[in-house]
């Protein structure tokens, strides 16, 4: 069964819903992970569409904003349109990220746009800002 991401619901009624240990985990798997966010907003940023990647890796963000996978999707989007915060996004996940797999992807990713998409203004501090990091 499919259901819809966006869905409001109010605090009252959701109160209503935790009343009891058995409707908590049954409610509970109404709601996406934030790793499926973040998946999603990949999928979405492989398709081309890159305000969806933005919005979805937004969404796992309000979760989980140590998902880095996640925060560097952002930083890429960023990078990728030109965005002037993108290099103060890749330095403030730096900072904290510590995962040398996470900072090899993200170079990665940066890499392989460019391999296709030709070359991103102002992404040479970047990858170097990465690579001092692996």
């Amino acid at each position: 069964m499919n259901l819809p991401h966006d869905i409001k619901v109010s605090v009252s009624k959701l109160s209503s819903c935790f009343r009891n240990t058995s409707a908590t985990y049954k409610f509970y798997w109404l709601f996406p992970t934030a790793e499926e966010f973040g998946n999603k907003g990949w999928e979405e940023y492989l398709s081309g569409r890159y305000d969806e990647c933005l919005s979805y890796s937004r969404k796992a963000l309000e979760i989980d904003n140590t998902l880095w996978y996640a925060q560097y999707n952002v930083a890429l989007i960023y990078l990728i349109q030109e965005n002037p915060r993108a290099f103060e996004k890749y330095t403030a996940i730096s900072q904290f990220c510590g995962d040398v797999s996470v900072y090899i992807g993200a170079y990665n990713d940066i890499i392989e746009y460019e391999n296709k998409n030709g070359k991103i203004k102002n992404s040479e501090p970047i990858k170097l800002l990465l690579k001092s990091k692996i």
